[in-house]
């Protein structure tokens, strides 16, 4: 069967199966965000697929459709509903280590009687994060924070410390890897 042209988008991470014509693999870009790209159905599927959209959708790609275009990289997006990222829960000790490319949002429970927010690893200008730092049952938990984190004129805050179970919020922007200007909303039951 010859290659037929189809404007898939990319959902998934393997487009092993993608070829365009004369052979050549087609790139993950190459198809994303509902660029063309031809696909080559001469692969053997064991009889398993019967439709070109079964088979795209078994290589990670979805049809897109002039009425949902897709979110492309790089272009200014609109969108019709919320978009999040799951928090990811910080381990707690003397030292909270933090990669940044791993969320938005950040949680930890303070458990001990001080600790330090590290600098977060694989910042990158422009990244806004927030972290929800929580005490526990005992309270009275401090904590303080690498040298990267910039507070502005009231300087760095003490976190809630007398209250039990009770959350921070310090949101931050990233002005450059190492200059990340936060903010803190206390004491949230």
């Amino acid at each position: 069967m010859p290659p037929i042209t189809l404007r898939y988008q990319q959902v998934g991470p393997t487009d092993a199966m993608l070829t365009r014509a004369g052979g050549v693999a087609a790139s993950r870009n190459a198809v994303y965000g509902g660029a063309v790209a031809d696909i080559n159905l001469n692969t053997d599927t064991g009889g398993a697929i019967a439709t070109i959209d079964q088979y795209m959708e078994s290589c990670g790609f979805r049809q897109n459709s002039a009425a949902t275009p897709p979110a492309l990289i790089g272009e200014v997006n609109a969108f019709s509903r919320q978009q999040f990222t799951t928090p990811f829960a910080l381990t707690y000790g003397a030292n909270i280590a933090t990669n940044a490319q791993l969320s938005n949002n950040f949680t930890v429970t303070l458990t001990g009687a001080s600790a330090v927010l590290d600098n977060p690893t694989n910042v990158v200008a422009g990244m806004a994060f927030t972290f929800f730092v929580t005490q526990d049952g005992t309270g009275g938990r401090a904590l303080t924070f690498g040298s990267n984190f910039s507070f502005g004129a009231v300087g760095t805050p003490l976190i809630s410390t007398s209250l039990l179970n009770v959350t921070d919020v310090i949101s931050c922007y990233a002005l450059s890897p190492t200059k990340i200007l936060c903010s803190v909303m206390r004491g949230f039951a």
